[in-house]
């Protein structure tokens, strides 16, 4: 094949490098980075040092350029504030929210440090540039695809017609020969189009994954707290109310960079509140609110809460009012046989089981101690915390949830609270703080909703649902596989959960996603990619999955899109806001980079899909959006957020219907690029409370359990638990109860691998987007955290290379030594992007999912954030810093 002599190409090598050395300039960083000349922004060393950041904006704007909104849409928690400055299509400096009225009550949105790397995600010298296929692969299957030398291959660049028409004709051939259900996406795309694209096609295979929240799919629905309501807390004004604030493996400062601290912690702290902090490491969020750390060993949470749970009974049999039993009986049922739901009889119940009714163990704080690690006395004080009367909130994150057999600790953070009384009340709750749910309520006035649904939005005709951890075994063996969807698992109508169902998989899809970086098994996924016909995949840079694919089609980054992007604060997914954001295109599309819309409208286009069509107008999408944003006013009514005239549609050559809009023009919200809610304390909508109309009505907004209240005892859960072969014959109850984990503490006393390795969203990365970046990869290394006695017993020092492993792989990394996690814990950060170096057997570059196996318990859940490992000192050569290393950069002349 022959490479596409067509000239796409926006900036030649000299325009580029010198877009490069400008965008470098704009942060300060040494070492790695490149020197930093801020002459080329316009600014003066003075002005640097003396922070004069106005000046240097007067002087920016005063040449050819402009400032204006630029997206920050990532899966990071943030979705903060980036402004840009663009002249000659290049990107010269970047700042965030500036506004001078900062105040909480109308916080800016600052960005973080991955928000305003991104001008190296844009002009990065690793861009792909053209779409490239692997040199060995050919089309039909078999001998032809060549599939051991995915990852290895050279590449060759062909051009946009020769890839769809290559993409087309295996698509084709593979439909024509297996079916549909021969086709895959790997799990969590970032982009849908392939995915809608796809289901025109006539479906695919479906993936069912956990991701992030483990077990608590299914706990939801049971415990009758719904998806929303994980997201649901207490207004931000309430926060000065709060006494004591619970931080249950949480770490904001990490997780969700921009804002949350300043909205939400921060206001709590100054009004103050004491914080205690739940977790296997003293973390940044830890630190930044010098909260008291009660230490719990990873995939131990259950024996910790359920000693909590324990310890509250016993203080309130010795000194009365500690648990609220008015209000148990007002909203749960469960919490003892003499409070069960109408129409269950049940042999056991959750208190008797505490005291060791049934297993003649009771479980207290000493007894939980030898297993999660806490002092009895740290067990005891976060019962007493936790008691009636205290002014006490809990946040949690869903790290303990993605550990193996934690299927009942959402429960137990519901039902610990519940016994104090402290869910739906001022100063008071239970609320997940996770992801952009970290500063974010729900239901709460001034929020943005909506935005038009996609008319190319079809079903997918094909039915069966793989559960990820068995993917790559069906792909590999054929192994036959669960065929229930996890995620619906209460509408299995004949409890049928082990029926079993075979799919024969040869198409491998990966549309600007990371599945196979961030699933469980690497080296088993390397094995089940290499197994596949064909594998092609999308990106701005040379991912993993663009490594080991057979075709890659370089897309645009976000700053590139044609109408840019109209998104909320938060993720614009679960619940509702306080801001709303209207991003434009900041440069026109680099070298051969196309919308990933665009793609797949070509491929199917080749496949005779004639009406189907993915991208017939983004402007004409993104203007349904701001016509769909509404505000919720004082008066309990929600309204149009934006004014549209005529004059606007003619303007953006769109279709629609002028509304007059309350808040904001079209006009001011493209200029300013946000809109953001003025609140004031004491306004309308400041008295919120989570899970507030259920509180206030139980009968009248009742919860989606069988009973209509919040229920600890769920037989339906236990009958899934049980029904589903992941837990090797343990019999769960119909209560919160304690199983020990797999890959859990206990298991490593008794194996050959003694440390637990679990894995935090780190502030260098969004999962693994940007953590090709110099700059981020300068100023934040990419370490492995041990306990300083620990590495004194092995003779390892901080800056030491270590090898991690265990029977699923091994990584390298450079050791930091630190008292600030607990013994025989390591710490390895999510989302680092695979670096098999096949000779050694080792992953340079430490991605924890090289360490876990595709291992599932209880519903069928990943426990992503635990392994058992043994570590040692590297005796090979050392590991460069990830900075130093040479940045993929594919490079094939036509």
């Amino acid at each position: 094949m022959t490479a596409s002599n067509e000239k796409r190409t926006l900036l030649d090598r000299r325009a580029f490098l010198a877009a490069a050395t400008a965008a470098t300039a704009s942060i300060g960083l040494a070492g790695c980075a490149p020197e930093n000349k801020l002459g080329d922004t316009g600014a003066s060393s003075s002005d640097a040092a003396e922070g004069n950041v106005w000046r240097v904006d007067a002087e920016l704007t005063s040449k050819n350029g402009h400032w204006q909104t630029a997206s920050c849409n990532w899966s990071c928690g943030g979705k903060c504030l980036n402004r840009v400055f663009v002249e000659d299509n290049i990107v010269l400096r970047q700042k965030t929210d500036d506004d001078p009225g900062d105040s909480i009550d109308c916080p800016q949105r600052r960005a973080c440090p991955r928000g305003r790397s991104q001008q190296q995600m844009v002009f990065g010298a690793d861009r792909l540039k053209y779409p490239m296929k692997r040199k060995n692969w050919q089309p039909g299957g078999g001998e032809n695809s060549q599939g051991h030398l995915r990852g290895i291959d050279e590449w060759e660049r062909i051009s946009w017609d020769e890839a769809t028409d290559l993409i087309a004709e295996e698509f084709k051939r593979v439909k024509e020969t297996y079916g549909n259900e021969a086709f895959v996406m790997t799990p969590v795309t970032h982009y849908r189009g392939a995915a809608w694209f796809i289901d025109a096609f006539g479906g695919m295979t479906n993936i069912f994954d956990s991701s992030s929240f483990g077990p608590a799919n299914a706990a939801w629905p049971a415990l009758g707290v719904e998806y929303v309501g994980q997201c649901e807390m207490n207004d931000r004004y309430d926060f000065k109310n709060i006494e004591h604030v619970v931080l249950y493996g949480m770490n904001p400062v990490w997780a969700s960079a921009g804002n949350p601290n300043y909205h939400l912690y921060t206001h709590a702290k100054d009004a103050g509140a004491d914080f205690v902090y739940v977790g296997p490491s003293y973390n940044p969020s830890a630190n930044l609110y010098e909260a008291r750390w009660i230490q719990v060993r990873p995939g131990t949470d259950t024996a910790f809460l359920l000693a909590v749970a324990y310890e509250m009974f016993e203080l309130d049999a010795r000194e009365g009012d500690v648990i609220d039993w008015e209000y148990l009986e007002k909203y749960t049922y469960g919490i003892d046989g003499d409070h069960m739901a109408p129409g269950v009889k049940a042999d056991e119940n959750f208190r008797d089981y505490l005291y060791g009714a049934y297993d003649n163990q009771v479980k207290n704080a000493e007894w939980a101690s030898a297993i999660c690690g806490a002092t009895p006395e740290d067990i005891r004080f976060y019962a007493d915390l936790l008691r009636k009367g205290n002014k006490t909130y809990v946040f949690f994150s869903y790290a303990a949830a993605r550990c193996l057999d934690a299927d009942w600790w959402l429960h137990l953070m519901f039902t610990t609270a519940w016994m104090g009384g402290h869910v739906g009340k001022s100063g008071e709750g239970c609320s997940g703080s996770y992801h952009a749910g970290a500063f974010r309520q729900s239901n709460l006035a001034g929020f943005v909703q909506g935005g038009a649904s996609a008319d190319y939005m079809t079903a997918n005709p094909v039915t069966k649902f793989v559960p990820s951890h068995e993917l790559y075994d069906v792909i590999i063996d054929g192994a036959p596989y669960h065929a229930v969807n996890m995620n619906n698992w209460m509408m299995v109508e004949d409890g049928d959960y082990n029926r079993m169902e075979t799919v024969d998989l040869h198409v491998m899809v990966s549309d600007g996603s990371a599945g196979l970086n961030n699933a469980p098994n690497t080296n088993r996924g390397i094995e089940a990619w290499r197994k596949l016909d064909f594998v092609v995949s999308t990106g701005w840079s040379m991912t993993p999955q663009c490594w080991y694919a057979d075709i890659v089609l370089p897309i645009q980054t976000q700053w590139e899109w044609e109408a840019g992007r109209v998104y909320s604060e938060g993720s614009g997914q679960y619940t509702d806001t306080e801001s709303i954001y209207l991003t434009k295109r900041v440069v026109e599309p680099l070298y051969e980079a196309m919308d990933n819309k665009d793609i797949w409208d070509m491929v199917g286009a080749k496949l005779g899909l004639t009406d189907f069509r993915l991208s017939p107008n983004r402007r004409q999408e993104a203007i349904d959006e701001i016509a769909a944003a509404t505000y919720l006013d004082t008066d309990g009514e929600w309204k149009p957020l934006v004014s549209i005239t005529q004059e606007d549609l003619d303007r953006w050559d769109v279709t629609g219907e002028p509304q007059e809009g309350d808040k904001i023009t079209l006009s001011e919200l493209e200029e300013k690029g946000i809109w953001k809610l003025q609140r004031a304390d004491g306004d309308a909508y400041s008295g919120y409370r989570a899970f507030q109309a259920y509180i206030d009505d139980p009968e009248g907004n009742p919860r989606s359990t069988p009973s209509g209240r919040w229920e600890i005892h769920s037989q339906a859960l236990a009958d899934f638990l049980n029904g589903i072969d992941y837990s090797d014959g343990f019999k769960w109850r119909p209560y919160p109860n304690y199983k020990p984990a797999k890959r859990g503490y206990e298991e490593g006393q008794d194996g050959k691998h003694k440390f637990q390795v679990f894995n935090p969203h780190y502030i260098r990365r969004q999962h693994s987007i940007s953590d090709n970046l110099p700059w981020l990869r300068e100023g934040l290394e990419n370490p492995v955290w041990m306990n300083a006695s620990d590495a004194a017993d092995l003779g390892i020092k901080t800056g030491d290379t270590v090898r991690l492993f265990n029977d699923t792989g091994a990584v390298l990394r450079q050791a930091s030594v630190t008292n600030a996690i607990m013994p025989g814990v390591l710490s390895l950060p999510h989302g680092a992007w695979i670096d098999m170096d096949e000779d050694l057997g080792v992953d340079r570059g430490g991605n924890p999912n090289t360490l876990i196996p595709s291992q599932t318990s209880g519903t069928g859940t990943n426990g992503y954030n635990t392994a058992l490992v043994s570590v040692e000192k590297w005796a090979g050569e050392a590991l460069e810093r990830d900075c130093e290393w040479p940045q993929r950069i594919i490079d094939v002349q036509a």
